[in-house]
């Protein structure tokens, strides 16, 4: 047993090596500047997640959290370093980091951070001339796509599960057998209580999104999205997103946003995927919210809209947005925060697409 634990990290760490070798800044010391490694290690290990995933999440952990820190100089440098690379070898390592991010939403803000960076980076190479259009627009598709990823289908799968939590315990109504239905499939979609099975929480999902139930066409979405105990559909994805999405359902919406951004299952359009984003982030979504503040801030360089959309998400209870709230303040100029603050102040919650 201690041979095998002793093999087990030296595959992690041998892997994440590698992994880091690909990142300009790299590492110095590891196990020095990140101390708690070797916990995260053994935890994943006892969940029997595999060498080659965990040392991608733990990779994830640690640029992301680095680029948090550094200057917007010390990121162009990097992005200077990066530019000799080809577009495809800059999108496989976004994937790297940004692909195995599954947990709390502060990592998957963080991991926005990285990529709505990345994107940014993209235009300036697209100004400089450094790539052209057509790479570009690959590129930017690519790119953007992945700020959709970055909110797992078990975070949307826990969210879900806090709102129907609130309907099984309704004395009555006509949606609590349902909701209690796709509860059930969620347990077996994350392992809650049960051993984790994709092919029995499909059993639960189906027949309910035939009856319209908004949240299992969103996770049923989500299954035929990423291949979940069905044979990977991007048509059928957006087909269930799009049925729950027309209903106003704000995680279906985000969810069909993606797709749009991927260009998956449907036409690649920026414009149709941040209209969906719109109407989810405007319902009050505050995974949505934050993820436009990244987009904005990023990518557009919109601080006063990236402000407005952070300081929405926080006063929601999103700690992660609130933190980007605060950082991106010290860039802005006073006029500038209270146009965002104005902008906060006349928004109202909107219903419907």
């Amino acid at each position: 047993m201690l041979f095998q634990n002793f093999k087990y990290r030296t595959s992690v760490y041998r892997r994440l090596k590698q992994i880091m070798q690909l990142y300009p800044r790299g590492v110095v010391n590891i196990f020095t500047d990140y101390p708690n490694i070797k916990e995260i290690v053994e935890k994943h290990r006892k969940r029997g997640k595999s060498p080659d995933a965990l040392a991608l999440y733990i990779s994830a952990l640690i640029i992301t959290r680095d680029l948090s820190l550094i200057s917007d100089v010390d990121r162009l440098t990097i992005r200077l370093q990066l530019r000799s690379l080809k577009v495809k070898e800059l999108l496989d390592f976004s994937n790297q980091v940004s692909k195995n991010i599954k947990s709390t939403a502060t990592e998957e803000i963080s991991s926005a951070y990285y990529v709505g960076w990345v994107s940014y980076s993209g235009k300036r190479m697209l100004n400089e001339g450094l790539i052209g259009a057509d790479e570009y627009r690959l590129f930017s598709s690519e790119i953007q796509g992945q700020l959709t990823n970055l909110v797992s289908q078990d975070g949307r799968a826990r969210r879900i599960k806090t709102e129907l939590d609130g309907i099984v315990g309704l004395p009555s109504g006509a949606g609590k057998q349902l909701a209690a239905e796709v509860r059930r499939g969620i347990n077996y979609l994350t392992g809650d209580g049960v051993g984790q099975d994709d092919a029995e929480a499909l059993k639960h999902f189906k027949p309910a999104a035939e009856q319209r139930n908004v949240y299992a066409e969103t996770l049923l979405a989500g299954m035929y999205e990423n291949g979940n105990g069905v044979a990977q559909d991007y048509k059928e994805a957006v087909k269930w997103y799009r049925l729950a999405a027309l209903q106003g359902y704000a995680e279906a919406q985000l969810g069909l946003g993606g797709m749009y951004l991927k260009g998956q299952g449907v036409p690649q359009d920026d414009v149709e995927a941040l209209r969906w984003l719109q109407f989810a982030a405007e319902q009050g979504h505050d995974p949505t919210q934050a993820m436009l503040g990244a987009i904005y801030e990023h990518s557009e360089r919109d601080y006063v809209q990236a402000h407005m959309w952070y300081s929405l998400a926080a006063a929601r209870g999103n700690e992660p947005a609130a933190k980007d709230c605060d950082l991106l303040a010290e860039k802005m100029t006073p006029d500038q925060i209270a146009e965002s603050q104005r902008l906060a102040g006349q928004w109202e919650p909107k219903s419907q697409p």
